[in-house]
């Protein structure tokens, strides 16, 4: 829940190389430990108190796994 960009991986580690690769890691480990299936979500749209509702994008780390390791759903909903 929350996979999107500027939460996963978190802005601070984006100033580092090695704290960007822990994050990477982190997310490695938790997606090939799942048993099954594993379900990774983000908000299309959330709202900050800085910026109010921004449209957001999926984790860079989703889009390196393996083209067919995952099927990307999208899922209209109004709010």
């Amino acid at each position: 829940i929350g996979c999107c960009e500027y939460d996963f991986p978190h802005p601070k580690s984006l100033a580092s190389k090695r704290a960007l690769e822990e994050e990477r890691r982190l997310f490695y480990v938790a997606a090939t430990r799942t048993k099954s299936s594993l379900y990774i979500t983000y908000p299309q749209v959330k709202h900050t108190f800085k910026s109010g509702i921004i449209i957001t994008r999926p984790s860079m780390f989703i889009y390196e796994l393996p083209e067919d390791t995952y099927e990307e759903i999208m899922v209209e909903e109004g709010f």
